[in-house]
């Protein structure tokens, strides 16, 4: 009886530790992805870099339309977040400014993907379709 108390404690203690080490795991990605967008926001290029690894380009933003909100969005794959970010305007209305998939591993970015670049939609339109299928 005690054996099997013990390894049902130990069984348990073991799934606690290992769904502790995800969330954690969770967290530094996204503390790594917010970290490096407030830099990008607030135009703090040298900042921004310091969340990448090297070798990893932020991609250029085309337009000097002022960003106004940023989500970052979970992704299926393991370490991916995906953010869309939207320009501010003056007429109520948002337009996506840019989609990105960005990769961290050990809280750098290792990998920024442009999923769609608002600064033409039109022309980004039939990559947008060909990526969606």
């Amino acid at each position: 009886m005690n054996n099997k108390l013990l390894v049902t404690l130990l069984i348990f203690v073991g799934l606690f530790l290992t769904n502790i080490q995800i969330v954690k795991a969770n967290n530094q990605a996204d503390n790594t992805v917010r970290n490096f967008l407030e830099a990008l926001v607030k135009k703090d290029e040298k900042k921004a870099q310091s969340y990448l690894i090297e070798g990893v380009e932020i991609p250029e933003l085309k337009e000097s339309t002022p960003l106004g909100s940023i989500a970052g969005l979970p992704s299926p794959k393991k370490g991916v977040k995906v953010i869309v970010a939207y320009f501010r305007s003056e007429l109520g209305g948002e337009r996506i400014a840019f989609i990105w998939e960005v990769a961290v591993k050990d809280e750098k970015i290792t990998q920024i993907r442009v999923i769609h670049d608002g600064t033409n939609p039109f022309m980004e339109e039939a990559k947008i379709e060909k990526n969606m299928k």
